[in-house]
């Protein structure tokens, strides 16, 4: 998945200035899937019983972020809705099974 497909899912990172007003965000241009439900299998982790999956983002030309503390927010946001079309067998695999969960993800930084 491009990182264009994959911030028209997520919306990516941001981060929010604990003492103002201040909100940053990727602006990075997404692109959706035609139709909106299409998918490929590739898209998605095979998660064996018990797993967890560690993801690293990198983003490049984020917003320059001043010096200070933030509240950092990423959403993954479930995507079964847009993939409605899916069958079981697609997603439960001898091996284990596609999650197609919600996750939230918060962390206090600082930024010096």
């Amino acid at each position: 998945m491009s990182m264009a497909q994959f911030h028209y899912y997520t919306k990516g990172l941001s981060l929010n200035k604990s003492d103002s007003s201040i909100h940053l965000q990727h602006e990075f241009e997404m692109t959706k899937p035609d139709p909106w439900y299409s998918y490929k299998i590739e898209w998605f982790t095979l998660l064996k019983t018990n797993e967890s999956k560690i993801i690293f983002l990198r983003y490049k030309d984020f917003p320059e972020v001043a010096s200070g503390e933030y509240k950092a927010f990423f959403r993954f946001p479930s995507v079964y809705y847009r993939f409605y079309r899916l069958k079981k067998d697609d997603i439960v695999l001898q091996e284990g099974r596609i999650w197609f969960g919600h996750a939230d993800g918060r962390l206090d930084i600082k930024i010096e």
